[in-house]
């Protein structure tokens, strides 16, 4: 997973189709759990662009009210809200069909979402993934050097 972000309020969270419905599903157990809280830590490696950097992972908090999406301090997406209205919410993590995308605040026909909440585009591409994931092999495999063996390390290719 990988959370784009621009200020003041561009975001969109970026994962394949495989592993975006792992999060949804992971997502709905911790939703029906007595858990309040869950983290979910992010790829941070490579470039932003088009956006202005990369966050640290999503988080979300189980509470009351509507559900509330901003971006903390230190860098994480932060989901709040009641259990009833984050599953209405999370329900746009869940794909049918791969190199689709989702608005959750989209349409918005009643209060579920707070007014201030942050907008989102939840995505699916599992092809731009793969080459995202393949580019960040071959430049670790360019600038990375060999490093001696430690003990009780078995080092792969």
């Amino acid at each position: 997973m990988r959370i784009y972000f621009s200020m003041p309020d561009e975001l969109m969270l970026l994962d394949s189709m495989d592993r975006m419905n792992a999060l949804h599903a992971r997502l709905e157990d911790f939703l029906t759990s007595y858990a309040r809280l869950i983290r979910f830590e992010a790829d941070r490696w490579g470039t932003p662009v088009p956006y202005d950097l990369l966050l640290a992972g999503l988080e979300v908090h189980k509470g009351q009210g509507p559900a509330l999406l901003s971006v903390t301090d230190s860098g994480w997406l932060q989901l709040a809200g009641s259990a009833h209205n984050l599953r209405r919410y999370v329900s746009n993590f869940s794909f049918e069909q791969d190199d689709c995308y989702h608005y959750p605040e989209n349409p918005v026909l009643d209060e579920y979402i707070a007014r201030d909440s942050l907008g989102l585009i939840v995505e699916v591409c599992s092809e731009w993934v793969q080459e995202l994931e393949a580019s960040r092999l071959s430049e670790h495999r360019v600038f990375s050097t060999p490093r001696p063996a430690r003990a009780g390390v078995i080092l792969a290719g």
